[in-house]
Parts: C-alpha cells; sequence; structure tokens
C-alpha cells in the first residue's frame, strides 16, 4: 500500500496533459487530491531499437564514460530534460522541499530512472528517488552498477509480464537492483540484487518471452490498472 500514491502518479502520465495539468484527470488524480501540478506535456514518441549509447557528458557530467542506456529510451529523455530540470527547480523552490520522486510505467520507466541519474547531478540538497512499474532493462552492467552506487529506484514488476526481461542479457543489457516482484499468488517479493534468478523474480520467473504474459503488463499493481 506503501506503493501506491506513485501507482497512481504513474499510470497518470496515460492521461491528456491538459487534464493532468488542471488535475482533472479522473480516478488517479482523484487519488492525490493535495498534488499541484508544475507542467505537463510529452509528445509521446519513443525509439525501441536496443542500441547502446554513452551518455552526453554535459547532461551526465562525472558520469564513468563505460556507462551506456538504450539510445531509444535516452533520445526521448533528452528531448525533455532541461524542462523536466527546471519543472522540479521550480517546485523545490516553491516549497520546503527534501525529496524529489521519480516515476514511470513500461518505457516511461526506462525514462524516469535515467531522469533520476539526470537530477541527482543537477538537484542538490535534496533526495531523489524513483518508483517505476514494469520497466524493461536500461542500460549496460556499468550503468546498473553506477545506479546502484548512487540512486534509491524500486522497480516493480507484476507476475508474468515480459517487459521486464527485455532487452535481453545477449544483447548487453544487466537491471539494476531494487526489484518489488508481484508473484502469481499475488505476494510482493524483495528480489536483492541484479537480474535475481529466483522464480520469485522477473528474470528467473520469466527466463524467456514464451513464458511471458503481456496482460500482465498493465497490472494490477495492489489493485490499480495503468491506463487514465
Amino acid at each position: 500500500s506503501a506503493f501506491t500514491p506513485y501507482t497512481h502518479f504513474a499510470s497518470t502520465a496515460y492521461c491528456t496533459p491538459s487534464t493532468t495539468e488542471a488535475w482533472t484527470c479522473g480516478t488517479n488524480c482523484e487519488a492525490n487530491p493535495d498534488f499541484a501540478p508544475v507542467a505537463s506535456g510529452g509528445d509521446g514518441e519513443i525509439d525501441t531499437e536496443p542500441t547502446l549509447a554513452p551518455l552526453d557528458a554535459n547532461l551526465f557530467p562525472g558520469v564513468p564514460s563505460n556507462v551506456e542506456v538504450h539510445a531509444g529510451f535516452y533520445e526521448s529523455f533528452t528531448k525533455s530534460a532541461v524542462s523536466v530540470l527546471s519543472a522540479a527547480q521550480k517546485s523545490i523552490a516553491a516549497g520546503n522541499t527534501t525529496r524529489v520522486t521519480v516515476v514511470g510505467h513500461g518505457l516511461g520507466g526506462a525514462i524516469a530512472s535515467i531522469a533520476a541519474v539526470y537530477l541527482q547531478l543537477h538537484i542538490h540538497g535534496v533526495k531523489i528517488q524513483a518508483f517505476t512499474f514494469g520497466q524493461p532493462r536500461v542500460g549496460n552492467e556499468a550503468f546498473a552498477n553506477y545506479v546502484d552506487a548512487k540512486l534509491d529506484i524500486t522497480r516493480i514488476n507484476n507476475k508474468k509480464d515480459p517487459s521486464p526481461i527485455l532487452p535481453g542479457l545477449f544483447l548487453g543489457y544487466t537491471s539494476f537492483s531494487g526489484e518489488v516482484h508481484i508473484g502469481e499468488n499475488n505476494i510482493w517479493y524483495a528480489c536483492p540484487g541484479q537480474d535475481n534468478l529466483s522464480t520469485m523474480c522477473s528474470t528467473g520467473d520469466v527466463p524467456t518471452l514464451f513464458d511471458g504474459d503481456v496482460n500482465d503488463h498493465g497490472g494490477p499493481y495492489n489493485g490499480i490498472e495503468m491506463g487514465c
């Protein structure tokens, strides 16, 4: 239940920017009634070609050069990076903020992970954390190690959802730590480490795409289905 507010926030991303900016998006907005929007937008486009690419040193100063992420996810992130940072800084300045939380579902979760790394590099004096749902792998082992060392990200995956095992390990991708896996019995399991091979965790429970069920991607996450 502690994840429920973040689940609704991630689901809100499926609503039109005009309704999220006015916070009139229905159930998801009503679940967090005290939230005050600052900005909303996006073009809904993303490239899923699983090529790995390095991070721009201007956007990600100090990140080791061997850290690589999914080129399509990265390109989508860079379109709004400056705007997201500006909105976050505006929110921080408006209140006595001690924590910034980034959320996302599916491909949005992948972008949220990159955004969390970016925001931590450019915002100081506050804690950056992230909660993602049904997130695919984002980068190589160096990226996973960097995230594990620098950030607090929780990856929540539902049952046989195949998204968390994509792109494949054979393509050079590695999941960072922090997985919480909802089992077939609806019990939530903590899965320590990167790509935990226990059958209670996504990598072990869904060893191939043939073992997955795309119907599990949208949830439910504690009774919440993703969508607007």
